[in-house]
């Protein structure tokens, strides 16, 4: 894989976790309201419930895709760093740490 392809792919790797984890902390505020935000005829509300409870699965796919992908632009002697294994392992099992 051209090496030229890396700023697209960390890019979108950052926008894809980005994305993962914007509904969790975004939809507590639209929780507060007196309504349930499922009634919620704001789109950016639904938008967000659409996200948490499916694009959990695209955003994820994306995730591993893209990492996979920098892995193979990056080479894969950086799999042998210390530091990239612990942070491999803590988002695996985000329940060890």
């Amino acid at each position: 894989m051209p090496a030229s392809l890396f700023p697209v792919l960390l890019g979108t790797h950052i926008a894809l976790a980005v994305g993962l984890f914007l509904p969790s902390i975004l939809l507590p505020f639209a929780f507060r309201t007196r309504r349930p935000a499922g009634e919620s005829g704001n789109r950016a509300v639904q938008g967000l419930l659409w996200m948490q409870s499916r694009g959990s699965f695209v955003f994820g796919a994306g995730l591993a895709l893209t990492g996979f992908a920098l892995m193979a632009v990056l080479g894969t002697q950086l799999l042998a760093q210390p530091w990239l294994l612990v942070a491999f392992l803590m988002s695996a099992k985000p329940d060890l740490w």
